[in-house]
């Protein structure tokens, strides 16, 4: 007598469509998640050089006004006195 095999009914072998949309929604919800989390990235990245940007100009600016402060200084007869401000 011939062996009968169990064959799976056509419902458990191919997914239903609604469950192939919903996993493609999912994946679109997530690869739209990642990429708003890169574009963050980004503009906060943007916004530390920016913000680097002014604080680097802000010290120049100091040590601009630490030399005007500075300049005052008396110099010897014979000696040159060097700075920034002298300079300009």
């Amino acid at each position: 007598m011939a062996q009968l095999k169990e064959v799976p009914l056509v419902k458990e072998v191919f997914e239903p469509i609604h469950e192939r949309k919903r996993k493609k929604e999912i994946i679109n919800e997530t690869l739209e998640s990642e990429m708003l989390k890169s574009e963050t990235f980004v503009e906060v990245k943007e916004n530390m050089s920016e913000t680097l940007e002014g604080e680097m100009l802000e010290s120049e600016t100091l040590v601009r006004k630490n030399e005007e402060q500075s300049c005052k200084n008396e110099v010897p007869m014979g000696y040159t006195h060097h700075c920034l401000i002298c300079e300009d």
